[in-house]
């Protein structure tokens, strides 16, 4: 059975997604206090994810693509009864739901929109949960396992970049992933474009500023030295990339962590 993540609180339970789906899927959380405030902003994500919501009418399926920018959570027009969310991978958006992240990128629509079939099967799943958080993961994981057993992968060479990544320096450039794939710079950003929605270059700037984000929340490092670290040239430049980012400075961003939705899992 399914074991409930460590980061797990009193309003979210966090699973992990069967192995076999870990490269695409981040993780499930299961929402099970409605009155608790949830963070109101979120800070670019390119990992995307599905947002299930049963209600006396049914349930509502709603996608939420890649994000570069900042965005909110949706007030519900109905009064929810239950809630869990996939919360993908960058790249896994476009293996398991639909093959061009490019047309998602800041985009909040009904999953049916693009998968009807998806959308009633996992409408199922949640219209049949019973109360038990770990039941529904595996009946989450079957009907995703069963999605990547019969949906070919189109994108199986430009998928290779995503692992690179995590061995470009945190102040790496295009031209550096390139010549570690053996791909040109325009394949590279051609195939990061259908994976994660933005190009190479916006990738790369989009995974330092989330490891200031992340030195901001954890550590007590300065903002100088956190601007030297991620090879910023000068600590003005860092803050007005930041504020880009985040809609607040660096040091106010520290200040005001419990405004936004913090993640951790996922594999940016």
């Amino acid at each position: 059975m399914p074991t409930r993540l460590a980061k797990s609180d009193r309003a979210f339970s966090y699973y992990p997604p069967h192995e076999a789906l870990s490269p695409y899927v981040a993780y499930y959380s299961l929402q099970h206090v409605f009155s608790a405030r949830i963070a109101p902003l979120f800070t670019p994500d390119l990992g995307g994810s599905v947002v299930m919501s049963r209600h006396v009418g049914g349930v509502k399926a709603r996608l939420w693509g890649p994000f570069d920018e900042l965005t909110t959570v949706e007030d519900p027009t109905f009064v929810v009864q239950a809630r869990c969310f996939v919360e993908f991978q960058p790249g896994g958006l476009s293996r398991l739901i639909y093959p061009n992240s490019r047309e998602l990128l800041n985009q909040k629509i009904d999953l049916g929109v693009l998968d009807g079939d998806l959308e009633l099967r996992l409408a199922g799943v949640i219209e049949d949960f019973e109360g038990s958080r770990e039941a529904l993961v595996s009946a989450l994981d079957n009907c995703l396992l069963d999605r990547l057993e019969r949906h070919g992968d189109r994108l199986v060479r430009g998928r290779g970049l995503l692992a690179a990544l995590q061995n470009v320096p945190i102040a790496g450039t295009v031209e550096d992933l390139a010549r570690d794939v053996r791909y040109s710079s325009r394949h590279v950003n051609r195939y990061l474009h259908a994976l994660t929605g933005v190009s190479g270059k916006g990738y790369l700037r989009l995974r330092r500023l989330n490891r200031a984000a992340e030195l901001l929340k954890g550590s007590d490092r300065t903002v100088e030295w956190i601007a030297l670290a991620l090879g910023y040239y000068d600590t003005a430049h860092f803050v007005h990339d930041f504020v880009s980012y985040a809609g607040l400075s660096p040091a106010r961003y520290r200040k005001n962590l419990s405004d936004f939705y913090n993640e951790s899992l996922k594999r940016f």
